[in-house]
């Protein structure tokens, strides 16, 4: 059996959320390769250097893929190295025109796997499976970029759910948006969850055996985990963090920003915006390793993570996993993570979250309650089911 896996989002790194379910994902299907050696896999659009490095701090893709081609190449341009960017251009042209994704120069696999839902022709003998992580640059634009406003919008993703014979959904959100509203029809939408993140399981990364104690405050602390963008909402994080230094003395509270540049004119703002509202006790970390981000959810007395909008959201179970009280949106699939054991704001106003922070400042038999609330048992979501998932597909086409 011959699958082909699009793996074109790799190749705009930092680790995101959404590029981390992309790497377990790969690690489920090298779990199944090692069962099913007569499954084929190619992968599709990864850079040459990506790979290599990639396949340095996770070994299993080396053993996983059997061949790679550029997107030029799987488009049947051979001999031609034509760019990305033109390939999405007339992949969204051609779109345009004929409402769907065949292309009958494409190479031809039994399936392709898309971790990621980013339009991609296809010979139309190829059977298509898409992970849907949200569908947020359809709902909201404002917060997008040029070049996804023009690849990730409503009516690309329903070209591509059409076009898919399987689709995933990770959160009963995603699976209800892409109901209701982009009209995919349910019988193709089947809930995989994803899980909390094990890089130790199949990592080679060398981390500090110690962390780095600077790092955690001397005073308490709130924490932030997320990518640096403005999905992420860090302004109105930072807006409210102000308003409770101003409002009441708690100059020893500190919040802890931690996270990866995705956006980096976004992070010079959110500098700015520090230096410019003389916000004391601000602490970001960059690119922390597993080690130090223990530490810091080990020691915090809670997590924001108000985001406009979350297919999923790792850091909340990661939080609930260490028994920390979440602030966060009663929006997407947010409540659907943190359960009884959220403090719910309206994402649009900072100044409810800087009444969130206060109550789990100051009322600790509140705060108590939350924790007493969380249900470990409830949120341990595993790697296994996307695993048993993916491989009851691959058997089911392989006949």
């Amino acid at each position: 059996m011959n699958i082909g896996i699009d793996l074109r989002g790799l190749n705009y790194m930092p680790l995101t959320g959404i590029n981390t379910y992309t790497i377990h994902f790969l690690y489920c299907l090298s779990n199944i390769k090692y069962n099913h050696p007569n499954m084929h896999f190619t992968a599709i659009g990864l850079q040459s250097d990506v790979y290599d490095k990639i396949s340095l701090e996770y070994p299993f893709i080396y053993k996983l893929f059997e061949r790679r081609i550029t997107t030029s190449q799987y488009f049947g341009f051979q001999k031609l190295a034509i760019p990305q960017l033109l390939l999405s251009i007339f992949t969204i042209f051609k779109i345009r025109v004929t409402k769907n994704l065949n292309w009958a120069n494409c190479i031809s696999f039994d399936l392709i796997l898309q971790p990621q839902p980013k339009p991609l022709l296809k010979n139309e003998k190829s059977n298509l499976l898409v992970v849907f992580h949200d569908i947020y640059s359809a709902i909201n634009t404002s917060t997008m970029s040029f070049k996804q406003r023009i690849l990730e919008n409503a009516y690309s993703y329903r070209i591509i759910a059409k076009a898919s014979r399987y689709i995933f959904a990770n959160s009963i959100s995603t699976a209800m948006d892409l109901k209701n509203l982009l009209k995919i029809e349910e019988f193709k939408i089947q809930l995989v969850y994803p899980a909390k993140p094990i890089w130790k399981a199949f990592s080679n990364k060398q981390v500090q055996p110690k962390y780095n104690k600077t790092i955690i405050p001397s005073e308490r602390y709130m924490l932030c985990v997320s990518g640096i963008e403005p999905r992420k909402n860090w302004i109105n994080i930072l807006k409210a963090f102000k308003y409770t230094q101003q409002k009441n003395d708690s100059s020893g509270y500190h919040l802890v920003l931690v996270g990866r540049i995705v956006d980096e004119k976004y992070y010079k703002t959110l500098i700015l915006l520090i230096k410019s509202l003389d916000i004391k006790n601000v602490t970001f970390h960059l690119d922390l390793n597993q080690e130090e981000k223990h530490e810091l959810y080990q020691n915090c007395d809670f997590l924001l993570y108000p985001s406009f909008y979350e297919g999923f959201g790792f850091p909340i179970i990661e939080a609930l996993e260490y028994e920390k009280p979440v602030i966060t949106s009663k929006i997407s699939s947010m409540p659907e993570l943190a359960k009884e054991s959220g403090l719910y704001v309206n994402p649009l106003n900072y100044l409810e979250i800087a009444s969130a922070m206060e109550i789990l400042q100051k009322d600790r038999m509140f705060y108590q309650y939350l924790v007493n609330s969380i249900d470990v048992d409830k949120i341990k979501y595993s790697w296994n089911e996307l695993e048993i998932a993916l491989e009851k597909i691959l058997k089911f086409d392989e006949i």
